[in-house]
Order: C-alpha cells, then structure tokens, then sequence
C-alpha cells in the first residue's frame, strides 16, 4: 500500500527539485569548507576553529538555501 501510493502521488518535479537542491547544498558546503580549509594560518589550534566555522556558516546556508530553492521550485513548478 506504501509503494503504491508514493508512485501515485510522487511525480517526476519533486524528484528534480530534491536532486537540484543537494545539488546546490554540495556546492554550498563544499565551497564554504575549502574557504575555511584554505585560509588556516597557526597550526592545528586553527584547524579545529576553521572546522567549526565551517560547520556553522555551510549549515545556515542549506537552511537559507532550502528556503530560497523551495520557493524557487514552487515558482517554476507553478508556471509549468
């Protein structure tokens, strides 16, 4: 009963919103972590602050991303 009622109700959009929004989360993440990565001056003291910062500027970019790519996906999702 589960399956059935996600291949009924599930549709093709929301599998490209969800691939199109990690997409953007991996960019996200990934630039914001070689910025902290790269930028480390004193030792490994500095690893472990760039790491945190890291951590906490990539997690309010996905949760500010996803509102912005969810409203986005809604508007395109809308005109189609």
């Amino acid at each position: 009963f589960y399956i059935l009622k996600i291949l009924t109700t599930v549709t093709l959009k929301d599998y490209f919103s969800g691939f199109g929004k990690s997409f953007f989360f991996a960019i996200f993440i990934s630039i914001t972590s070689c910025y902290f990565g790269l930028n480390v001056k004193n030792g490994t003291k500095e690893v472990g602050i760039a790491t945190t910062k890291a951590v906490v500027v990539s997690s309010i970019l996905v949760l500010v991303g996803d509102f912005f790519l969810s409203k986005l996906f809604w508007i395109f999702e809308r005109i189609s």
